[in-house]
């Protein structure tokens, strides 16, 4: 399975630590899932080994782009 997370709208404080530690759980599992975060950008959160970063321009303009 191929599992996206959509960061665009994740900023630095506490919403970014909770999908962090989602994607962090996730990529831990054994279940061979390819994992893809999509950011504007640099991730707002660390990312995992073997955890890919889509980095396209972001899709909102305003107050979440």
């Amino acid at each position: 399975m191929h599992i996206v997370f959509d960061a665009f709208g994740i900023k630095p404080g506490s919403g970014s630590i909770v999908i962090g530690n989602v994607v962090q759980g996730w990529s831990e599992l054994t279940h061979g899932d390819r994992i893809t975060v999509l950011c504007d950008g640099e991730a707002p959160f660390p990312i995992p080994e073997g955890v890919e970063v889509g980095a396209v321009a972001s899709p909102f303009s305003g107050k979440l782009g």
